[in-house]
């Protein structure tokens, strides 16, 4: 400790009392000042009025009294009575005087409990420092002279191991920079607030230092640990957050820029899609006009043969003839589902309100006059409602209904069923039948244009129907879907109008 003006310890009584009298309670050095002032200026104006009194009253009796014996007697008695009215004075003024100071020893004694209350309860740490100079003057340690619980609390010292201490032999380690501090708030006298981290102590703090008379100084002290971990902690995750949304914002721009190329692929593909169906419809349209002439050629000039030579040919000629006239009949069949395909994805939509019991009824009727013997029992329930096209619709119960009558053609008794369910995502409209039924595997190819699912010499079709179904259904904005059991029957559902995932939709995502 070289340079550094002797310091010896104090015993703790004498800092206790030093900060007591000095440091911890100013105002009791203020107030015992104002006492002694006050008792200067009373005995000075006791003796500048017994002066006064003692001049006045012996001019008084001198020209009023020439009897020098009388004069002394009356001498004697003023002072006799000079001496008991300051007396009487004196003592008024000595019990006031000793009133005033129990008085105010009693407020001072209020006050410093009060203080000394704030000093040991206060949670923040309370220390009073006395500056040690060096042989130029300068403040280059510090003595430790008081300190509070909070202070044992947030710094772990003791104080009956440190006061009396200087803060070097308690912290050798402590940096520089707040004997710095310290050193000028004692010099300059000005407070000062700042805050750093403690090698020594391991912990981060807040300090308020302020000069509490010369060479003396209070720190008030947070202990801001916690705190500060909890800011570089919110640090951490700002940051941590800032390189996310740094790394989501160059994922969203790269996710947006496939999304614009993918978006553009797709309507690049929507518009050749949109081409080819164009081109495809127009196709078919024109193959079937174009089919129909040679084919109604030979079916004409087929009859002609049977009409004009059929008695001619034998067995064998007439049956190849048969087999002609029999593919005529399916190839202009077959052309004209071909065109009706087309007209269907071609013609406008006009929807409005239809009643599909009715219109059932319609096709019922016309399908038991095909085959008056067979026992068919439709059930259609009135009041089945629906917004659509009504050529469109009609075509749709048509094939329905007609599959139905005619997969359901090897039962004794046949029943065939229009209805509506209602479900929570709107109505769904079915036809059910008791007959033939198919393989649920094979539903994906319901659908699928000339796809069919029984052999054509089981029930006869081209395997156009359905597709021109799922077509109407889908330019209502709707689904088509079924369900069924080989030999037990088959249901047709299907919706009008845009709405959730159908069943069938489930079914196909689940294959």
């Amino acid at each position: 400790m070289g340079g550094l003006t002797e310091a010896h310890p104090l015993p703790r009584s004498e800092w206790m009392a030093l900060v007591d009298e000095d440091l911890f309670m100013p105002e009791r050095r203020v107030k015992k000042e104002s006492v002694r002032t006050q008792a200067l200026v009373i005995v000075v104006w006791y003796l500048v009025a017994g002066a006064g009194w003692i001049l006045f009253s012996d001019m008084l009796l001198g020209d009023m009294v020439h009897d020098n014996a009388l004069l002394t007697r009356l001498q004697i008695v003023k002072g006799w009575l000079f001496l008991a009215v300051t007396g009487t004075l004196l003592f008024l003024l000595i019990r006031r005087g000793f009133a005033m100071i129990a008085s105010k020893n009693e407020l001072l004694a209020q006050s410093e409990a009060h203080y000394r209350m704030l000093f040991e309860k206060m949670q923040n740490g309370f220390a009073l420092y006395e500056a040690i100079y060096d042989d130029a003057g300068n403040p280059v340690d510090y003595r430790f002279a008081q300190f509070n619980p909070g202070y044992e609390e947030i710094t772990g010292l003791k104080s009956c191991q440190v006061v009396g201490r200087t803060v070097r032999e308690v912290l050798p380690e402590i940096e520089s920079a707040w004997l710095e501090m310290y050193a000028d708030v004692v010099r300059t006298g000005r407070p000062a607030h700042f805050g750093g981290y403690s090698r020594d102590l391991g912990r981060h703090y807040e300090v308020h230092a302020y000069c509490t008379g010369p060479g003396t100084f209070a720190v008030v002290c947070i202990d801001v640990t916690e705190k500060r971990l909890a800011e570089e902690e919110v640090a951490r995750l700002t940051k941590d957050l800032e390189n996310r949304v740094e790394e989501r914002t160059a994922q969203y721009v790269q996710a947006n820029e496939e999304i614009s190329w993918l978006n553009a692929d797709l309507l690049r593909q929507k518009t050749e899609l949109e081409a080819a169906n164009a081109e495809l419809e127009a196709f078919s349209f024109s193959v079937s006009h174009d089919l129909r002439a040679p084919v109604r050629n030979v079916c004409s000039f087929a009859q002609l043969l049977q009409e004009d030579y059929g008695d001619r040919l034998d067995r064998a000629g007439q049956d190849y003839l048969e087999r002609i006239n029999t593919s005529c009949r399916r190839a202009e069949a077959l052309i004209d589902e071909l065109l009706q395909l087309a007209r269907i994805s071609r013609s406008s939509i006009n929807v409005k309100r239809l009643d599909l019991s009715a219109m059932g009824e319609e096709i019922a009727a016309e399908l038991l006059t095909i085959d008056p013997e067979r026992q068919v029992n439709f059930t259609i329930p009135p009041g089945i409602e629906a917004q659509g096209d009504e050529t469109l619709m009609r075509t749709v119960l048509t094939n329905l209904l007609g599959n139905a009558y005619k997969y359901s053609g090897k039962r004794v008794v046949a029943a065939i069923e229009l209805g509506v369910e209602e479900q929570e995502f709107g109505p769904v409209y079915y036809v059910r039948d008791n007959g033939a039924g198919f393989d649920m595997e094979k539903a994906a190819q319901l659908f699928a244009p000339f796809h069919r699912l029984h052999r054509s010499s089981e029930f006869e079709g081209n395997g156009v129907g359905l597709a021109i179904v799922q077509r109407v259904i889908r330019r209502h904005g709707g689904d088509v879907w079924a369900r069924a059991e080989v030999a037990k029957g088959a249901t047709f559902y299907f919706t009008l109008g845009a709405l959730p995932k159908t069943p069938y939709q489930q079914h196909l995502a689940a294959m």
